[in-house]
C-alpha cells in the first residue's frame, strides 16, 4: 500500500506484517539475479536449430547493492554472500551491519555506481518517493540489473522509460509498478504480487 486513505485512520487499529515474507522475497531476488547473470531466457532452447553453446555469466564475484537494509535486505545479503557475491548496502540509520561481510556505504549514489545488481528494498515514504530518479539512474553501470521489490513510487518510472535510449538498463524487474499496468515501451519484467 503506497498511501493510507483518510478513512482508514478512523477505523480500528491496523497493523503491518513487516518481515513476514522476507525470506520468500529474498529467494525471488536471488532467482532474478541468477536469471539475469546466467541469461536463462536467452539460453533456453526452443528448437533443434536454436541449439548452440553460449557462455553463462557468474554471480560469484559480482557486486550486489542493496538499498534498504531491513529484514528483506538482510535476507538478500545472506544469500548473495553465500553465492560468493560482494555485498554493499545503504541504510537510513547509521548502524553497524548485522550481517557479517556486508559493506555499508554512506550514499545511495556510491552504491548505484558500483553495483552489478541493484536491489531496492526501502519503504514508500515521502522521503523515498522517486529516490531512483533520472539523476541517480544515470550513475549506474551500463550493464546494471535493477530489481525493485519496494513500492513502485520509489522508482521514477518516467525516467526509467527513457533509459533504454541510452543503452542502459537492459533488465529491470519490479513487483509494484506505478502506474499499473506497466507503461508501454519499456523492456522489463514486471512481476505482479499475488493477493
Amino acid at each position: 500500500m503506497d498511501f493510507y486513505p483518510p478513512w482508514l485512520l478512523r477505523a480500528p487499529l491496523v497493523t503491518c506484517g513487516r518481515g513476514v515474507a522476507s525470506e520468500e522475497i529474498a529467494d525471488y531476488v536471488i532467482a532474478a539475479i541468477y536469471a539475469h547473470s546466467k541469461n536463462l531466457e536467452g539460453v533456453r532452447v526452443r528448437s533443434r536449430e536454436a541449439w548452440k553453446q553460449q557462455p553463462l555469466g557468474r554471480v560469484a564475484g559480482s557486486t550486489v547493492g542493496i538499498v534498504g537494509f531491513g529484514a528483506i535486505g538482510q535476507a538478500v545479503a545472506r544469500r548473495a554472500l553465500a553465492l560468493g557475491a560482494r555485498v554493499q548496502a545503504v541504510r537510513r540509520r547509521k548502524l553497524e551491519s548485522s550481517v557479517a561481510g556486508v559493506e555499508l556505504l554512506a550514499s545511495v549514489e556510491a552504491l548505484v555506481a558500483g553495483a552489478d545488481h541493484i536491489v531496492i528494498a526501502v519503504p514508500s515514504t515521502p522521503q523515498t518517493r522517486h529516490l531512483f530518479d533520472a539523476r541517480l539512474l544515470a550513475q549506474a553501470r551500463p550493464h546494471a540489473h535493477l530489481i525493485n521489490i519496494a513500492r513502485g513510487a520509489v522508482l521514477d518510472q518516467a525516467a526509467l522509460i527513457t533509459a533504454p535510449t541510452s543503452g542502459a538498463w537492459p533488465t529491470r524487474r519490479w513487483t509494484s509498478p506505478t502506474p499499473s499496468p506497466c507503461p508501454t515501451g519499456i523492456r522489463s519484467t514486471a512481476i505482479r504480487r499475488s493477493g
